[in-house]
């Protein structure tokens, strides 16, 4: 009785929500560093019990902070390299890869403008 129900269920759900396939032409391997890995597996083992204590709240936003950082450093380390070649198509590669910064946010550019006519 169960294989019956479960097997119409399945068909109506495939029917209505077919699979679909993204692909991403953005490759990260910059995430695959082993010192992210760790400190992210150690991230995750420091959140759930921060929630419950609020003692460990402290410890979580440490590791945390860390985590980031290494994401930062490891980003900065790959993108570093590809612009380092001076090409322009890889440096819009890079920046078109980054996420916006929303349409809500200002962004002020250190670069200043001088015309001459």
């Amino acid at each position: 009785m169960w294989n019956i129900f479960f097997d119409r269920l399945k068909v109506i759900f495939d029917d209505c929500f077919p699979r679909r396939f993204v692909y991403s032409r953005m490759r990260k391997p910059f995430m695959e560093t082993p010192e992210v890995k760790d400190i992210k597996l150690l991230s995750d083992h420091y959140y759930i019990p921060s929630r419950f204590g609020p003692e460990l709240i402290g410890d979580y936003k440490r590791v945390k902070y860390r985590y980031d950082l290494a994401i930062h450093n490891a980003k900065q380390s790959f993108h570093g390299s590809i612009i380092s070649k001076s090409q322009i198509k890889a440096v819009w590669n890079v920046v078109k890869v980054q996420p916006s910064t929303g349409p809500n946010q200002n962004i002020n550019f250190p670069i200043t403008v001088t015309w001459q006519t």
